[in-house]
């Protein structure tokens, strides 16, 4: 979500009165709000990015529970939080498949547009603090990769929880190809292969920068 514009929601309701006057409690919240009356259409205007989409299950051509599965399923909108409305009842089944199939909350009819807007707010909440821990991890990943050094950091089993790009390159592999594996098992099996590793000989500079720790801490 943009600093300096209001979060944009899509609300999706084929239910006119539902949807005016549900959509201008959120614009008098200060978001900036979109409407759609059909499954396809919320699918044609999600992919402006909205940073949150209200969706009614029951729509006249897509089940709403569809719609979600398939922003879900889509990678350039997954990470956008849906929020399900419902007109009638549900059975505790039928609100755990919506839960399941993607959603981030679910609401049944009536419920007042203070409600709503209560419910999306705390939802951008969430979306925004998984989006500054998403930036923090990148901004480590950053400057671990950055230290020239080969460093990793393993369980007490000595499997790679998390390595630099360092020791990535060493083994001629992406990072997350060794996330998991047995570290002492690919020196050996480097060494067997007759590759020489910089820390093989303890007279290497780099000796002391990879070992494994049995707190699960980087040795260094």
């Amino acid at each position: 979500m943009s600093d300096q514009m209001p979060p944009s929601i899509l609300y999706v309701d084929d239910d006119a009165d539902n949807r005016l006057m549900t959509a201008l409690c959120l614009r008098e919240a200060g978001f900036n709000v979109r409407e759609a009356t059909t499954g396809g259409e919320a699918l044609w205007l999600v992919r402006d990015k909205p940073d949150l989409v209200i969706l009614d299950v029951h729509l006249p051509d897509i089940s709403g529970f569809e719609v979600c599965r398939r922003i879900k399923a889509d990678p350039a909108a997954a990470a956008t939080p849906v929020l399900h409305l419902t007109g009638v009842a549900r059975t505790s089944q039928e609100k755990a498949q919506g839960l399941e199939g993607g959603a981030d909350g679910y609401l049944t009819k009536p419920v007042e547009p203070e409600e709503i807007v209560a419910h999306v707010k705390a939802l951008l909440r969430i979306r925004q603090a998984e989006e500054a821990a998403r930036a923090a991890a990148r901004q480590w990943q950053t400057t671990f990769d950055a230290i020239r050094d080969v460093i990793c950091l393993v369980d007490r089993d000595g499997r790679i929880l998390r390595c630099n790009r360092g020791l990535a390159d060493l083994f001629g592999k992406a990072p997350g190809q060794l996330v998991g594996r047995c570290f002492r098992q690919l020196v050996t099996a480097t060494l067997a292969a007759g590759q020489l590793l910089p820390f093989a000989s303890p007279s290497e500079s780099h000796a002391r920068h990879v070992r494994e720790q049995p707190n699960g801490r980087p040795g260094i």
